[in-house]
């Protein structure tokens, strides 16, 4: 009887043994199973996100070639500032002020970019131009355009430039070019652009002008940096303007803002010299050679108004 119940008791576990290994293979199969289909989905996830994302691409005319020509430029006339032969001069009977010497040109009369790759818009979408214009010929037509930018460049003081081209075989397909941002396709994917007016070249490069004029309390643009732009402005402080009573100053305005905060301003009350500046603001914004030489060349001219 205890053999019996032995061997009874073997079989039994035998058979639990056998069942537990079963049921570990067909769970193990399982598992591989899921893995498969969940490989699978992903897959298929990734390629309908590559799919999504780069048929809008295909139909942009030399889109691979223009960006690489784009992508390398950054919107900054902060060089240009910099450089030597540029002065601020102040004309306080009009009263306006000018940056002489702050565009440049090559022998073709072609805009020169600072280090090849820094300047503002019209400079970089002069220089785009000259760039995509033989890639594009004779298939396409191009033009400058005159716009405001929801982000850094509102209405209704806006000035910004971007470029236009349009399909000559089918006029009403037109993309957006915007070397300054970097942003190009259709223009119907880009609602942030008010359009005031379009143009074959812009002016200040068929003159062959290097001298840009400013009204006082009004500025240009520096550059972008950290969701803000900064802008270069003379000012007339306390509504005193003459040569013992001006101001230069930088400021920094925030993306979609209006109103900016001072970064630096130099001022010169009743013929004495004053700074005032936001360092923790300016250390965000530039970096110690960049900001120091910027302050140098501001007092520099500051100094030098007759």
């Amino acid at each position: 009887m205890r053999l019996f119940l032995n061997t009874l008791f073997k079989d039994k576990l035998r058979s639990y043994q056998i069942l537990s290994l079963l049921l570990a293979i067909v769970s193990i199969m399982a598992l591989g199973v899921a893995i498969f289909f969940a490989y699978q989905s992903q897959k298929q996830r990734e390629n309908s996100t590559i799919e999504n994302i780069s048929p809008p691409t295909k139909n942009i005319p030399m889109y691979d070639q223009i960006m690489s020509i784009v992508e390398p430029l950054q919107y900054s006339g902060l060089q240009a500032l910099l450089r030597d032969d540029v002065s601020l001069q102040i004309d306080f009977d009009k009263p306006a002020w000018h940056l002489k010497n702050i565009h440049r040109f090559d022998h073709e009369g072609n805009i020169l970019l600072d280090e090849n790759r820094y300047g503002l818009c019209g400079e970089l979408a002069s220089y785009t131009y000259t760039k995509i214009a033989p890639l594009l010929s004779p298939l396409y037509n191009i033009q400058f355009s005159q716009v405001a930018e929801s982000g850094f460049f509102l209405q209704p003081k806006a000035s910004h430039i971007i470029l236009l081209i349009q399909d000559k075989s089918d006029p009403s397909k037109i993309f957006l070019l915007d070397p300054s941002l970097a942003n190009y396709g259709l223009i119907d994917n880009f609602d942030n652009y008010l359009f005031y007016g379009n143009r074959d070249n812009l002016e200040f490069v068929k003159e062959q002008e290097k001298d840009v004029t400013f009204p006082v309390d009004g500025g240009t643009p520096i550059f972008i940096q950290n969701n803000d732009i900064l802008l270069l402005t003379v000012e007339a402080p306390e509504g005193k303007f003459d040569k013992e009573n001006f101001a230069i100053a930088i400021t920094a305005t925030q993306r979609f803002k209006y109103s900016g905060r001072y970064v630096l301003i130099v001022r010169k009350t009743q013929g004495k010299i004053e700074f005032f500046e936001n360092p923790y603001l300016a250390k965000q914004l530039f970096s110690p050679e960049n900001y120091q030489a910027l302050k140098n060349k501001i007092l520099f001219w500051i100094e030098n108004q007759n």
